[in-house]
């Protein structure tokens, strides 16, 4: 079955997909995900160009985040073989806080992390997002980290095309994170968002890097 490019009216039915920054859905009840077809490998340094790549070109974001540890899902029966299909990212957040205001017994960065991206093709069968959290989950524990914060981003996102504005994301609410059994903390406080016109974010720590032009005289 194809993904479905509107969502029906109850949305825990359905896993949202992603292609070239877009969305689209997979019904829940059509099963179908076979997890002996797939696997989940975390990236070595020489291949971490391959997930950034692979996030920038379908993440609704269109942005790479500060990572520390990359995860490719890999359908093992496409062609090519072992095409890269999903990434799952931790990393590091932009406030310390983010981490020690949850864990505050976990050294930040060391112990604890952010699941800052996750973003399965079309392609993907229904259900696979828990499965995928679940081995890169534990391939993390085996690297030392114990606590681990996600965010839902209920906002939609909207980029500027010659035939007017187009939705690229409605928003989600974190549905999989509770589904995979992670404690609901409440919500952030509200922050402004600068938004460029191809939908994508200029994060604050973006900004913070930017200088403006150099002031120049000219004697006469």
């Amino acid at each position: 079955m194809s993904a479905y490019e509107q969502p029906p009216l109850d949305l825990d039915a359905v896993c949202q997909r992603w292609r070239n920054r877009r969305h689209s859905w997979r019904p829940r009840s059509e099963g179908g995900f076979d997890p002996t077809r797939y696997q989940l490998r975390e990236m070595p340094n020489d291949l971490v160009h391959a997930a950034k790549a692979f996030v920038l070109a379908h993440h609704y974001s269109g942005s790479w985040p500060a990572v520390r540890f990359a995860y490719g899902l890999v359908d093992t029966a496409a062609l090519p073989a072992g095409q890269l299909v999903g990434v799952l990212t931790l990393g590091i957040p932009t406030q310390v806080a983010v981490l020690t205001s949850v864990f505050g017994r976990l050294a930040p960065y060391e112990e604890s992390l952010e699941l800052n991206r996750l973003v399965l093709l079309d392609e993907v069968p229904a259900n696979a997002e828990t499965w995928a959290q679940a081995r890169a989950f534990r391939l993390a524990a085996a690297r030392g980290v114990r606590g681990i914060v996600a965010h839902s981003d209920p906002e939609p996102r909207t980029r500027l095309t010659a035939r007017g504005p187009e939705t690229i994301f409605p928003g989600h609410y974190g549905t999989i994170y509770q589904a995979k059994g992670m404690d609901y903390l409440g919500k952030t406080r509200p922050r402004r968002m600068t938004m460029l016109p191809d939908g994508s974010v200029l994060h604050d720590r973006a900004m913070s890097k930017a200088t403006p032009p150099a002031e120049t005289t000219t004697k006469h």
